[in-house]
């Protein structure tokens, strides 16, 4: 469910772009950039029997821009072979397991830990390692059960270590913003109608903060950026704003807004919004 929101993250742009200068052209290896996003999931789709088996599961995700770009031969996650098919487009390579097109394997049976990611192309072999985050076990919210419209809203939660934060709603359309703390405020302007909250996702997310002059955590024959977008915690309740709730601009969790969520932070991750 989670990773089918991206659903729906990174350093680096998805397209990339190469300026070349005669000391290039001479360059025997181009550079690689490989972001590659590993999702916890309560399913996930097998391809092998084309259906939807029950997890929980670690899904993988990810491409490679270079130019040219090389044969990629396989990605292996804590040795598993995940991936030895891929789509070429538009200067990168991508793999998902979303697709019947992949075949390599099952989607990967969750376990906690270490996660040690290996993408072997033509040019070499790039990898890295990332730690599940913890799950978060509680929500609070400041106010706490109302507020007046055009008024902030403080967001703050316990449990988890991750390195930073997605947090999202849809009131009116859909809010979110990437933190790196365990609190956020969404100021009045998102609470100018009367209505109710009644879901907010909270991901947390391992790896580098997609910003400017950060450090990818991906070494070998190129660099990027390794994630591990963890278990949602997802509120449910009836958060009261304005006098009243007849336009109720709430939203109940279903897969299409779920898929737009996911979407979105995967977007956030490659900097792309």
């Amino acid at each position: 469910m989670l990773k089918s929101l991206l659903i729906s993250l990174c350093l680096t742009l998805l397209t990339v772009f190469y300026s070349c200068d005669k000391e290039d052209e001479k360059s025997e290896k181009p550079d690689q950039i490989l972001n590659v996003f590993l999702e916890y999931s309560d399913n996930a789709y097998d391809a092998e029997n084309d259906s939807i088996i029950v997890g929980p599961f670690t899904r993988v995700s990810g491409f490679l821009a270079a130019d040219p770009v090389p044969k990629m031969l396989e990605v292996k996650v804590n040795g598993r072979l995940v991936f030895d098919k891929f789509i070429y487009s538009d200067g990168r390579v991508s793999f998902f397991d979303e697709s019947a097109y992949f075949g390599a394997g099952k989607p990967i049976p969750f376990t906690s830990g270490l996660h040690l990611v290996a993408v072997k192309t033509s040019l070499g072999e790039i990898t890295g390692q990332i730690i599940v985050p913890k799950q978060i076990t509680g929500v609070n919210f400041s106010p706490a059960g109302s507020m007046l419209v055009n008024q902030p809203l403080t967001i703050s939660w316990q449990g988890s270590n991750a390195d930073f934060y997605e947090v999202g709603f849809y009131y009116n359309g859909f809010v979110d913003t990437l933190v790196k703390g365990t609190s956020v405020t969404f100021q009045g302007k998102y609470f100018r109608f009367p209505g109710a909250l009644d879901n907010i996702w909270i991901y947390p997310v391992n790896g580098p903060f997609p910003e400017e002059n950060t450090k990818g955590n991906l070494t070998g024959a190129g660099n990027g950026s390794l994630f591990y977008i963890g278990k949602s915690f997802d509120w449910e309740g009836y958060f009261v704003i304005g006098p009243g709730t007849e336009n109720r601009l709430s939203v109940n969790q279903n897969g299409h807004q779920i898929r737009e969520l996911r979407q979105r932070l995967h977007r956030k991750l490659q900097m792309k919004d």
